[in-house]
C-alpha cells in the first residue's frame, strides 16, 4: 500500500503576518503599527527614528506598518490599537508595547527586550521633544495604554512596599539573632 504523506494533519495556511515575520527571521526586527492620522503616533515616530539609528550597529531593523493603508496586516497580526509595537527575533516576537507616554522614551526599549538582547543602557531622544501622554488611537474606543501603564506603576509601587517589608523583617530577624548571641 502507497504512503500518503500528511494525512492526519491539516495544513495550516499561514497568514500575511507570519509570512512578514518569516520572511524577516533572519534579521532582528522591530515592527512599527501606526497610523498617519494618530497623534499619539507622530508623537512617537522621532523616538522611533532613534531607536532605528540607535539599533543599526546590531543589525536590527525597524519596519513600519500603516495600519490604515495594510488593513489585512493589521488583521492578521490581531492589532486594534496603535501605536503598537513589537520586536521579533528568527520571526518569534520577544517584547511589545502599547501607546506613548514620556517614560517610553527609557521603557520602550525594555519592553520591546532590546537592552537585553544587545547590553545596552535605555534611552532614546529626539531633537524635536514632545510631550506625549499615555494613550493610543485604535479601532475600538478603549484606554487600554493607560490602563496597562496604571498597572505597571502599580506593580512598581507595590515591588518596592515589598522590598521596603522584605528589609524591615530581615532588620528584625537581624537584630533578635544578634541579641540572643550577646545574651549567650
Amino acid at each position: 500500500m502507497p504512503k500518503v504523506y500528511g494525512s492526519g494533519k491539516p495544513k495550516v495556511e499561514k497568514n500575511v503576518w507570519d509570512k512578514l515575520r518569516e520572511d524577516n527571521s533572519g534579521t532582528p526586527t522591530v515592527y512599527f503599527f501606526s497610523s498617519e492620522s494618530c497623534h499619539f503616533c507622530a508623537a512617537a515616530y522621532p523616538y522611533i527614528e532613534s531607536l532605528e539609528k540607535k539599533y543599526e550597529q546590531f543589525g536590527v531593523q525597524v519596519v513600519q506598518i500603516d495600519v490604515d493603508q495594510n488593513s489585512e496586516l493589521r488583521d492578521a497580526a490581531n492589532i486594534s490599537q496603535w501605536p503598537y509595537y513589537c520586536y521579533a527575533e528568527d520571526g518569534v516576537i520577544v517584547g511589545d508595547a502599547l501607546g506613548w507616554e514620556d517614560a517610553f522614551k527609557k521603557g520602550l526599549e525594555e519592553r520591546l527586550g532590546l537592552t537585553k538582547s544587545y547590553q545596552i543602557e535605555p534611552g532614546l531622544s529626539s531633537e524635536k521633544e514632545q510631550d506625549g501622554v499615555i494613550s493610543g488611537c485604535g479601532d475600538s474606543v478603549s484606554q487600554a495604554a493607560e490602563i496597562a501603564a496604571g498597572v505597571q506603576d502599580a506593580m512598581e509601587e507595590l515591588e518596592q512596599r515589598l522590598k521596603d517589608h522584605i528589609d524591615l523583617a530581615v532588620g528584625r530577624i537581624i537584630r533578635s539573632v544578634s541579641g540572643d548571641q550577646e545574651a549567650k
